[in-house]
């Protein structure tokens, strides 16, 4: 599955006495991206799709960015030695970020993880998503803040994948017989370094009594698979989901938070933040989710409005009012004003019948005058009245 041209540092290098036989290899690589996925979850039991995101900037929210591409899993799918669920033939050399998710029936993310990498040419990405990362938040106490990203319950880089071990710090094996929890139970696997252990079809499958084998499976309740899989695996089974008891240190899968002991979804609007986060267009704002942007509503994160709205007092979308510079497209607050011209520039200025301030036409729009109509002083056109 590797390919070392696709990585920097790695290159195709050409004897000098075969330069001309094998000067077509010597030209710049075509560019692509492939994703396959190894997993110890059920494809079909605890997990139904797998989510690709494909994006040139940092995933920042829960909410889907860039390249997204759904991939149906069905059981009898062989996760636990790899499927391929993405491909994009034609991605054009740079810096790469790759979030793929495991989605219960329900679309909650029960595993994800995202990859860094810089593309020069074709290459193979494999993202191991062990279900020994349930309820695990990385970075924990005691990593570094860069280790974003779950491996094999340990944190690590998001340059980490087995096409980039030295990103990944100690293997956890090397060979199937390094990982425990298999037995009679379950099947053990070392996926490039990372055990996974996933549950037989025999003797330690879904327990009958808890649910009958003629109705669906919902992949968010706990599952019993036997007590002879590892211990990661009986806590993943209990833990993590949504209605579920929090993990150990209060871990939550992705998409839910710790509240009161069990997990909750978060990120949306009216929903607790996600370790601080909320999806597109809110903001995080005393431990809840915002909408944010639009008049009336909190500013999003660095200030940002809607076009046409400012941040007033770093706190609050609002239009602009009266007299107030518009001159960069800020939108002017309603009733009789606009946005024009006026002899001090371009302001919120006063329409035809606009009040303004003792005959100071400078806040008129145009070539309106600020004239006494008998009670007030408006904006209106030359000779409306008299003397004005």
């Amino acid at each position: 599955m590797f390919d070392p041209r696709g990585v920097r540092g790695g290159s195709l290098r050409c004897a000098p006495w075969v330069v001309v036989v094998l000067a077509v290899s010597c030209a710049p690589a075509a560019t692509g991206l492939t994703v396959d996925v190894r997993t110890d979850l059920v494809p079909g039991v605890d997990f139904t799709a797998v989510q690709t995101e494909v994006s040139h900037t940092p995933f920042t929210s829960a909410s889907a960015m860039g390249m997204v591409a759904p991939h149906a899993a069905h059981s009898g799918d062989d996760f636990l030695h790899g499927m391929r669920v993405d491909e994009l033939p034609t991605l054009a050399p740079g810096d790469y970020f790759v979030r793929v998710s495991l989605l219960s029936a329900s679309g909650v993310a029960l595993l994800q993880r995202t990859t860094a990498l810089t593309l020069v040419s074709r290459y193979s990405l494999t993202v191991i998503l062990a279900q020994a990362c349930r309820g695990i938040v990385c970075p924990r106490t005691g990593d570094r803040p860069t280790a974003t990203e779950c491996s094999g319950g340990q944190c690590v880089d998001p340059h980490c994948s087995p096409e980039a071990a030295g990103s990944c710090g100690l293997a956890e094996c090397r060979a199937d017989a390094d990982c425990s929890g298999g037995g009679g139970c379950g099947h053990a696997v070392c996926a490039a370094g990372t055990c996974l252990v996933q549950a037989s079809d025999g003797g330690c499958g879904v327990d009958a009594a808890a649910h009958d084998a003629s109705q669906p499976i919902d992949a968010s309740q706990p599952i019993d698979v036997g007590h002879a899989v590892d211990a990661h695996r009986d806590d993943a089974a209990v833990c993590g989901a949504v209605s579920q008891s929090c993990c150990a240190g209060g871990g939550c899968d992705a998409g839910a938070t710790c509240s009161g002991g069990s997990c909750v979804a978060c990120g949306n609007p009216s929903q607790p933040c996600c370790s601080g986060a909320c999806g597109g267009g809110q903001v995080c704002a005393s431990g809840t989710c915002q909408l944010c942007g639009n008049q009336d509503q909190a500013c999003c994160g660095g200030g940002g409005c809607t076009p046409g709205l400012v941040c007033y007092l770093g706190a609050v979308c609002t239009c602009v009012g009266y007299a107030s510079d518009c001159s960069s497209g800020e939108t002017c607050c309603g009733g009789p004003h606009a946005c024009g011209p006026t002899s001090v520039g371009t302001i919120c200025c006063g329409n035809d019948g606009a009040l303004c301030a003792d005959g100071d036409s400078r806040h008129c729009c145009g070539s309106l005058l600020c004239c006494n109509d008998g009670t007030n002083f408006v904006c209106v056109p030359s000779g409306t009245f008299p003397g004005c």
